[in-house]
């Protein structure tokens, strides 16, 4: 699913892609970086995403 909104992803001194994936009646933003095996970091409330930039 793709966005025509603007990115806002800072500069972390890595390559950051963000996406949205549908889930039911839902859209959940995502944010990759690098090509290795896949490991899924979930946050917790207040924190989002920007939280794990250095993990």
């Amino acid at each position: 699913m793709s966005s025509s909104a603007t990115s806002l992803l800072p500069d972390v001194g890595i390559e950051l892609r963000e996406g949205y994936a549908a889930v039911g009646d839902q859209s959940l933003h995502y944010v990759e970086a690098g090509d290795g095996p896949l490991v899924v970091l979930l946050h917790g409330f207040p924190e989002f995403w920007f939280g794990w930039r250095l993990q």
